[in-house]
């Protein structure tokens, strides 16, 4: 059988990228034929339909850059066309290779090095394709992309033109050249945080009853996602006062309620009010309440949860409010 045949003669390489197989190995297997160096290749690139960024409707087009970082024999061995830091060749030889460590580490080495092709992964139909490709193995890179609501980063990684199915399938029908290639790209997304503005306005205030305290409750649901916060602002005297909220995933949308306005001060405005999270800080989202003195002379405390929220998570206290 040629494939066992060819098993015994020589080692070549892994040649997809799948969210399935996230770390690229060169193995023990070989195709049928000889490489046929001539042929151009053609690489399609496709994002999960199941990923942040597909389901994301302000998610951009994003560039995929490919270079060849080493050009290929009909007998399956590497030639580096130039400093990549890592010898693809002397890694394929190895069963125990970390390939995405080693993409991670070509990817360093790209300063003043132009891209071989460009590829507009389209937002519409997910993929791009790349054509006219010499054979080769190739660097597949993507910068890092900023949408309203997520940051995107994508994994670089290694793939070789043409590329041949046998490692993931094991199938004999498989162990073929496949010179229009297709690869699934990794894509993480992280999600971006904006901030939220209160805005308090006490038209009339009684300084016999003292300092005047007014809670608020924040309450936000995105999807799955819920947040939950209650803050407040403390008056001595008539006018206005605004205490910024941070760190609420952008795109959420929050009502803010206010839950206690002391005993002698009521609203002239909604009390509950909703509103968007924006990631532009020029377009903070906000929501504003206004209270009078309502002549009463009884006075009031109440107890603020406050939440903070830093790089370990969410953190709560109380605080006694009079």
């Amino acid at each position: 059988m040629k494939i066992r045949e060819f098993m015994k003669k020589s080692k070549v390489f892994i040649l997809i990228c799948a969210l399935t197989v996230p770390i690229l190995h060169l193995t023990n297997i070989s195709a049928a034929d000889s490489i046929d160096t001539e042929a151009q290749c053609s690489l399609t690139l496709t994002v999960p339909a199941d990923s942040v960024y597909s389901s994301d409707t302000g998610a951009p087009d994003f560039i995929a850059k490919l270079y060849r970082v080493a050009s290929v024999s009909e007998s399956r061995h590497f030639t580096m066309l130039g400093d990549y830091g890592v010898d693809v060749e002397a890694l394929s030889e190895d069963d125990n290779t970390d390939w995405e460590n080693a993409a991670a580490t070509a990817s360093k080495k790209l300063d003043g090095k132009k891209a071989t092709a460009e590829v507009v992964i389209s937002k519409e139909t997910g993929q791009g394709t790349a054509n006219g490709l010499e054979t080769g193995m190739y660097l597949v890179m993507m910068d890092t992309v900023t949408a309203p609501e997520y940051e995107y980063s994508f994994t670089p990684y290694f793939i070789s033109l043409p590329n041949n199915l046998y490692y993931s399938s094991g199938e004999a029908a498989d162990d073929e050249w496949i010179y229009d290639a297709q690869s699934v790209i990794k894509v993480g997304a992280e999600q971006r945080f904006g901030s939220l503005e209160i805005v308090k306005t006490l038209t009339e205030y009684n300084s016999t009853l003292g300092p005047a305290t007014f809670v608020f409750s924040i309450e936000g649901v995105k999807g799955t996602d819920k947040y939950s916060n209650v803050v407040s602002l403390t008056f001595s005297e008539a006018g206005e006062q605004s205490v910024v909220v941070e760190n609420i995933p952008v795109g959420m949308e929050v009502t803010v309620t206010e839950v206690y306005s002391g005993s002698s001060y009521e609203l002239t405005t909604a009390a509950s009010q909703s509103t968007v999270i924006a990631a532009d800080e020029a377009e903070r989202a906000g929501v504003a309440f206004t209270n009078t003195y309502n002549e009463s002379i009884n006075g009031g405390y109440g107890v603020e949860n406050q939440f903070n929220h830093d790089e370990d998570g969410w953190h709560w206290n109380q605080k006694v409010i009079e």
